[in-house]
């Protein structure tokens, strides 16, 4: 039998930067080196939504489900109905398992060196993966995530891990935050850019064209809580006002708080004419192209949307323990192509979000050829170096 070269592990979030990321490198890697033999992991449920007809195989784990209570993420009975300590269990053994009969010649992992709930301990240990290749990916912002440098991850990932991928730009985060990270990484990180699935779609042809020229905006929601549901209530209220900004829009809602009040937002929604409320999908980024303004949550799959897209964007930042969308943001600040507003969460009002709304929508459009700020090439940037560590740093190992 023979070997996996490359197993891609992303855990599922609230969101889906972890998921979104790993599928932008993949389809760098399947376009680069067609001939390798990958394959992605995850638990995440918009999985194949995000790929759509692109030749990307995955494996679905069962997910983790999270409610979310001052900023925090709390972990619920799962969708299979096993608690979060039996889900962990169960996705730590089938890790394992794919470990022990795929011998990959490299693993990537996003963000977490543990995994989820410290899922790839034993994948890690197991003499099956002692020829393996371990290398981490790692969002542009990290934030503060404890867990990231506790000194139990700090040994594992020393004694586990050979290489660390950092999407971000030193354009935007600075030489100084690189080099204290890779100092935290032991001087084994390689800076590569922001990672674009949105990029790498495009180059596959994967991303349904929109007929429409009329689109006013799109609001996107990739995971929903109740702070999500109370903008989206004054969403309905700016939309039907009158005003400029009220138009031809699409709404694309994710996972997360159901629930009666979420059906009810929804269903308004729906009823305002000239709305689309639609779940995510690959069409999402065809509808991001052709809006003149978009409202979006500001994770990491969202910035690098919305630089791909170059589209008039209000951010709405998360409150979230470990601030990372906060100080993502920030970074943002810098940038004019495309004008990007910020907002907290918790400072969202109606009159502030048709404000915002309306003066992006008075902006003047970008030109479609007009160079970025920030490069988008993270997903190439790393597949090279993968591609590069798989022919010279790995063997076989079946006999």
């Amino acid at each position: 039998m023979s070997q996996l070269d490359v197993l891609i592990y992303a855990h599922d979030g609230r969101g889906l930067g972890h998921v979104s990321r790993s599928i932008g490198v993949a389809l760098a890697l399947r376009r680069l080196r067609p001939e390798l033999r990958i394959l992605l992991v995850t638990g995440c449920k918009a999985t194949q939504e995000l790929i759509g007809t692109t030749p990307i195989d995955w494996v679905k784990l069962p997910s983790y489900e999270a409610i979310e209570q001052n900023g925090l993420s709390i972990s619920t009975v799962g969708s299979s109905n096993f608690s979060a300590k039996e889900t962990t269990t169960i996705r730590s053994n089938i890790l394992k398992e794919y470990l022990r009969t795929l011998r990959p010649k490299l693993v990537l992992v996003d963000h977490m060196p543990d995994g989820k709930y410290s899922e790839l301990v034993e994948s890690l240990n197991c003499p099956e993966s002692s020829n393996t290749i371990w290398v981490l990916g790692i969002r542009a912002v990290v934030g503060n995530v404890a867990e990231i440098w506790s000194p139990q991850v700090d040994k594992l990932f020393l004694s586990s891990y050979k290489h660390a991928l950092w999407y971000g730009a030193l354009a935007l985060q600075g030489v100084q935050y690189f080099d204290e990270l890779n100092k935290k990484l032991h001087e084994r990180a390689t800076p590569c850019g922001y990672v674009s699935r949105a990029v790498e779609l495009e180059k596959w042809n994967g991303i349904p064209e929109i007929e429409d020229n009329d689109i006013i905006g799109v609001a996107a929601f990739s995971w929903v809580s109740e702070n999500t549901l109370n903008i989206l209530e004054m969403l309905v209220e700016v939309l039907s006002s009158g005003k400029t900004i009220c138009g031809k829009w699409t709404v694309f809602v994710g996972e997360g708080s159901m629930g009666v009040r979420r059906t009810n937002i929804i269903s308004t929604l729906s009823k305002i004419p000239s709305c689309n409320v639609l779940p995510f999908s690959v069409k999402y980024l065809g509808y991001l192209k052709k809006a003149r303004v978009a409202l979006m949550y500001g994770g990491y799959n969202t910035i690098t949307d919305i630089l791909w897209a170059k589209v008039n964007t209000l951010l709405v930042t998360r409150h979230a323990y470990d601030d990372e969308q906060e100080l993502h943001a920030l970074n943002l600040l810098q940038l004019a192509d495309p004008d990007i507003r910020l907002l907290k969460e918790r400072e969202v009002t109606v009159h502030t979000l048709g404000l915002i709304l309306e003066q992006l929508l008075t902006l003047h459009p970008f030109h479609p050829q007009r160079k970025r700020l920030v490069e988008l090439d993270g997903s190439e940037v790393a597949a090279k170096f993968l591609s590069d560590v798989v022919d010279n740093e790995t063997s076989n190992d079946y006999t």
